[in-house]
């Protein structure tokens, strides 16, 4: 992944190879349901710390489901592990190698 900033503000963020996204679209201010996809490379753009836009650019595939039909199991990435000791918490975290 690949961060760009604006104005010291995350702007627009670009996955590389095997992206997943799993999101919860909203008609106005209601979940419509949830949508999962993968995605070679894929494209977020963020205004005021919020997702505004994705755009899955190669090979997208996916599927949006009504949030009744899919267990909570499925609504988190398999394997998935936040590893909260190792995520930078800071600019300089990034930047420095441990």
């Amino acid at each position: 992944m690949t961060g760009y900033f604006k104005n010291g503000e995350l702007e627009k963020i670009d996955v590389k190879e095997n992206g997943q996204t799993i999101y919860f679209p909203k008609d106005e201010n209601e979940i419509i349901g949830v949508n999962q996809v993968e995605s070679s490379d894929i494209t977020l753009f963020l205004k005021d710390k919020e997702i505004i836009k994705i755009n899955f650019r190669t090979k997208p595939s996916g599927t949006l489901n009504p949030l009744d039909d899919i267990p909570d199991s499925e609504m988190k990435f398999k394997d998935f592990k936040w590893l909260e000791k190792s995520r930078p918490k800071s600019m300089i975290d990034i930047f420095e190698w441990k």
